[in-house]
């Protein structure tokens, strides 16, 4: 795991990056040619994309805010943390309890960049950033930072929005949270706040075809690519 500021070489500005084509949909600035046209190929075939990337981030707001009110959760593992948007997690989480702990982890290195956004922490509380891969889940859990920022023997939330439609199953999605989850206190419960999106439609909604599905976009336009799953398989 790296922490140096990264540079131009490393951002790889000419390959679209989902989390920047993200940041697109959310309105950000901060994405680049490559990300807004892979991000316009998306929405021509799926012009609902953008609604889905506000609606997600208004699911972890809500996610946020229940776990800290009604669950008790001062701590959280926020994994594909992605570009700063306010509020970000810890900015919520923190509003209801302000001594609340939040491990920001992604491995795209324009996440780094801005993550000097992530580590505004209120004085009761604390804020950690991790570059990482979620796909190497012993890294993440071993971190000096994680270790330092988040007490284990106490409930954690395992934050996962709009991520592990990144994995693939060669990648072992489900071994990877099982890993994480694996991790985090059972008896003082901990929970999982996960969005992934699935290949069912909602009642009374068709598939998307070959030419209205956004994963053929993805895969061939971003890194990471992306994949569905069926409610079953999640």
């Amino acid at each position: 795991m790296s922490h140096e500021l990264p540079n131009a070489l490393n951002l790889r500005t000419d390959k679209a990056h989902s989390a920047r084509m993200y940041d697109f949909y959310l309105g950000g600035k901060d994405n680049y040619e490559a990300d807004r046209e892979a991000a316009g190929k998306v929405a021509a075939a799926y012009p609902g994309i953008f609604v889905c990337a506000r609606e997600n981030r208004a699911f972890m707001h809500r996610a946020t805010r229940v776990l800290a009110r009604d669950h008790g959760i001062r701590q959280w593992l926020d994994i594909g943390t992605g570009i700063p948007t306010k509020p970000n997690l810890h900015e919520v989480a923190q509003s209801v309890a302000p001594d609340a702990r939040i491990v920001y982890v992604d491995n795209d290195p324009i996440v780094l960049v801005h993550a000097q956004s992530l580590l505004t922490s209120s004085a009761e509380g604390r804020t950690a950033y991790i570059r990482a891969d979620v796909n190497e889940p012993d890294a993440i859990l071993q971190s000096p930072e994680l270790i330092e920022t988040l007490d284990l023997t106490k409930p954690v939330a395992l934050s996962l929005n709009a991520l592990m439609h990144f994995v693939t199953d060669a990648q072992d999605a489900h071994g990877i949270v099982r890993r994480l989850m694996g991790a985090l206190p059972r008896e003082a419960p901990s929970h999982s706040a996960t969005a992934h999106r699935t290949s069912t439609p909602r009642p009374g909604r068709k598939s998307p075809t070959s030419t209205t599905a956004p994963e053929p976009r993805y895969s061939s336009a971003t890194r990471p690519p992306w994949r569905t799953s069926s409610p079953a398989s999640t």
